[in-house]
């Protein structure tokens, strides 16, 4: 709890329910459980039970026993990524996703129409406008 700044409060029961899951079925030391946890707040920058259970059964399933294999794994995605270019064969993120999908793709240039500027602007003279309404009621008055 401490791991994810959560010291006011003890655990919930599906909180608890992850935590004995990471310690008594995966066998997971503390050192491990609370890197997790760091990477969670570091990835998401809010505290997270479900994303740490994530990064913990990737860990499970690439047969992690310790910090040594976390770096290993942290250094084959690094160089995955190197080799693999940008993504290096990672899913796309939700920029790069909503970027192809759309038909402009990602517009950056000033005027450039986006969510906030999908619509034709009024070039309406109110001063005009009003200047006209005074001449009439000038008019209707002589």
């Amino acid at each position: 709890m401490k791991a994810f700044g959560l010291n006011n409060r003890k655990p919930g029961l599906p909180e608890q329910k992850l935590m004995d899951k990471w310690f008594k079925e995966y066998g997971f030391s503390r050192e491990l459980v609370l890197e997790a946890c760091s990477r969670t707040i570091t990835a998401i920058h809010n505290p997270s039970f479900q994303y740490a259970d994530k990064i913990l059964s990737d860990w499970k399933a690439a047969g992690v026993k310790g910090m040594a294999d976390v770096e290993a794994l942290d250094a084959k995605r690094t160089a995955g990524k190197e080799v693999g270019g940008p993504s290096g064969g990672k899913r796309p993120s939700l920029q790069e996703e909503n970027k192809a999908a759309s038909p402009q793709g990602n517009r950056t240039r000033k005027g450039a129409p986006n969510q906030f500027h999908n619509f034709e602007q009024r070039d309406t003279d109110y001063d005009a406008l009003m200047l006209k309404q005074v001449r009439e009621w000038v008019g209707q008055q002589s």
